[in-house]
């Protein structure tokens, strides 16, 4: 049974698919521009973000060094084994160094907005073992051991580098150190 598509039906079926097309073709502009947008956006503000790093870079290569500096000098000091020989005996098993960091950062909205952030330095006093790492204070957060001062400034975000090469500089590095014990024993 051969039914013959009546003129006027097939020219109003084939409205409907040229709007769903133009609504589709609409759609699919809007989404591109949207993405565009959000390109622009992350561009400019990695470009942001970049800039306030240059901006910083003397000063936080200056307290990488600071930081380095002091290790090493600590570690060999008779200071450190006076500490660390008591805690010997206790379930201690790193000298942290931490300070929490409140500060602007660049957005992607071309302003600043308020940061937070907490790393911890931490000498290992592993039997033998006098390494220093940074760890992230997130869940799951990585640690990284730091082997130079160009370690710390790949690791270690900026204010707190200059945060913590700071209380070096002005003494009061023993107001941020703890010991961490292993809790696992």
């Amino acid at each position: 049974m051969d039914r013959k598509i009546s003129e006027k039906n097939l020219e109003k079926f084939k409205h409907r698919v040229n709007q769903y097309l133009d609504k589709e073709e609409k759609k699919r502009r809007s989404e591109e521009e949207e993405r565009q947008v959000e390109a622009d956006l992350e561009k400019k503000a990695k470009k942001r973000l970049n800039d306030w790093y240059e901006k910083h870079r003397v000063q936080s290569e200056n307290s990488a060094k600071i930081i380095w500096d002091w290790y090493q000098e600590f570690i060999a000091s008779d200071n450190f084994r006076e500490i660390t020989e008591p805690l010997k005996k206790t379930r201690a098993k790193e000298i942290s160094i931490s300070k929490v960091i409140h500060c602007k950062v660049p957005d992607s909205w071309n302003g600043e907005r308020d940061w937070s952030r907490k790393q911890l330095l931490a000498i290992d006093m592993s039997e033998g073992e006098r390494k220093l790492f940074v760890h992230n204070y997130v869940k799951y957060g990585k640690s990284h051991e730091i082997t130079n001062a160009n370690d710390l400034l790949e690791h270690v975000f900026p204010p707190v580098l200059i945060a913590i090469a700071k209380t070096i500089t002005d003494e009061t590095i023993w107001d941020i150190i703890d010991i961490i014990s292993d809790q696992t024993e």
